[in-house]
């Protein structure tokens, strides 16, 4: 009767979730004209691979390209006048699967379907899930595939079989295609995968660990591979991402000011990402915050402002570019764009040398934004889609979610110690630790690679799972507090 009452629960939550998702594809307006710029990178780039008609000859190779792939084929299929509100549908179809996968790991971590029914349904209530349905961006189909890759691991560890990690491989090197800034999750993957060999319930040995782990980056690299082909094909070369635009999104260009010293070959590169300061200092002073922002709190926004740059690092390189190519006299191609990042690295690294602490800084300001909300309404005062809910509602949300992904970070640092205590409890918890590893791979990821305030952008396709492993905090906190604090119940719930 239980077991038929679960399955009842679930058939419930099919049906509310699809109803659901449905609601906000009928209601919201697809979203195209503010995206932090991307997504005309990203319709340029569809029509690059695809040869559609307004395609330009600008370097997007550094672009990740699935989205493009995705967005190209939606055009295709529908025309470049039609095309936006059946992707919306598709992605809101993203998030159900997503939810419906949630609810299936916190199934198995819990053990109980009111746990993941509820979970589920949190995830997709999310304000942020909501607002990048309907943005035409990357960061629905990246939600998806993370949650699929760790579907499909805690699948493996459960004894699901080669097919599930052949997958997961296939999987995870999708999700790198979708956002290159996932490129060191198969690391991670790796280390836990090995964890799992050497303490599973069931010891493999070093013939089928290694058999495994190989099929794993089999699938990885067929799909990886495939893409550097298709460029090789395209420009000639065989790479995967190009290295010609690492100094455009770090923390170096955001340090740059009037009292550098540098030598004098490099006075007029200097002179134009100066003049580029004072042009992005003058838009940041009529900057107008997103509706509800917590800045508008004066504590809030001393203590952000005591650690953020001055001015963005990535708009500073990316508004000097053009100049920048003009001095040294290069072409805006590939091959002038990675002539240019030659030329700057002796540059930047002379400024990078006057401003230690300040990039030290900057890695705490990445690593504590990983954990900040994202705002889920559009700049200015148009009252399109969220922009509709009031300020306080808002606000709430934001404060709310802050608190989550903070408690979810601390908490899952102190169940890993107290797994790690005995051997016994790594045995039982190997669901729990292989999904702390991959959540930590953002904070971590993101105070390596000082993405500053892109960091909780980036943190976005673990925003679900944060959600449902706060439902499961939740879930034995209640149960230990029927059986009043059962030092049994407590191994049972925290190693299920």
């Amino acid at each position: 009767m239980w077991r038929e009452r679960d399955r009842t629960l679930f058939r419930v939550f099919i049906f509310a979730g699809g109803a659901l998702c449905l609601f906000y594809a009928i209601i919201f307006r697809p979203i195209t004209f503010e995206g932090q710029g991307d997504y005309p990178a990203y319709l340029d780039l569809a029509r690059q691979i695809f040869h559609l008609p307004g395609a330009t000859e600008n370097d997007l190779s550094h672009r990740s390209p699935l989205y493009s792939l995705l967005m190209g084929l939606f055009i295709l299929l529908f025309g470049e006048a039609h095309y936006t509100i059946p992707l919306v549908l598709f992605q809101y179809g993203l998030v159900f699967l997503s939810s419906l996968l949630v609810y299936r790991i916190v199934l198995m971590l819990t053990g109980r379907d009111t746990a993941a029914f509820i979970a589920a349904f949190a995830g997709m209530v999310n304000l942020a899930t909501v607002f990048f349905g309907y943005m035409i961006l990357s960061e629905t189909l990246a939600l998806f595939l993370f949650t699929l890759s760790v579907w499909l691991l805690l699948n493996y560890v459960k004894g699901a079989g080669r097919t599930a990690i052949i997958t997961a491989g296939l999987v995870t090197g999708l999700l790198i295609l979708a956002r290159f800034n996932m490129m060191g999750f198969p690391v991670v993957i790796l280390v836990l995968l090995t964890i799992f060999f050497i303490f599973g319930e069931h010891r493999c040995g070093i013939r089928k660990a290694a058999t495994d782990m190989s099929l794993f980056l089999a699938g990885l690299c067929l799909v990886l591979n495939g893409w550097a082909f298709r460029n090789y094909l395209e420009n000639g070369r065989y790479e995967l991402v190009p290295r010609h635009h690492l100094g455009a999104r770090w923390a170096v260009p955001a340090t740059i000011s009037p009292s550098d010293t540098i030598s004098s070959e490099y006075q007029p590169v200097l002179d134009i990402f100066l003049q580029t300061r004072g042009e992005l200092l003058d838009k940041e002073r009529s900057r107008v915050n997103r509706q509800s922002s917590l800045l508008e709190n004066d504590f809030i926004r001393r203590m952000n402002d005591s650690f953020r740059p001055s001015v963005s690092g990535y708009l500073m390189y990316r508004d000097s570019e053009e100049e920048l190519l003009r001095y040294y006299g290069l072409a805006k191609n590939q091959e002038g764009l990675r002539l240019l990042n030659e030329k700057l690295k002796p540059f930047y690294g002379q400024i990078a040398a006057q401003h230690k602490s300040e990039i030290s800084r900057f890695r705490i300001y990445s690593l504590l934004y990983t954990f900040k909300h994202i705002s889920p309404t559009l700049a200015g005062e148009d009252r399109l889609n969220l922009n509709k809910l009031p300020s306080p509602l808002l606000k709430a949300y934001k404060v709310l979610f802050i608190a989550v992904a903070l408690l979810v970070y601390l908490v899952s640092l102190i169940h890993t110690v107290y797994l790690l205590l005995r051997r016994e409890r790594i045995r039982a918890g190997l669901r729990w630790l292989m999904i702390y590893g991959l959540i930590w791979y953002f904070p971590v990821v993101n105070w390596y690679a000082n993405v500053l305030g892109d960091a909780n952008r980036f943190r976005y396709p673990a925003d679900m799972l944060l959600t449902g492993l706060f439902v499961c905090y939740l879930y034995i906190a209640v149960a230990l507090r029927g059986t009043g604090g059962s030092k049994g119940i407590m191994n049972k719930q925290l190693t299920v």
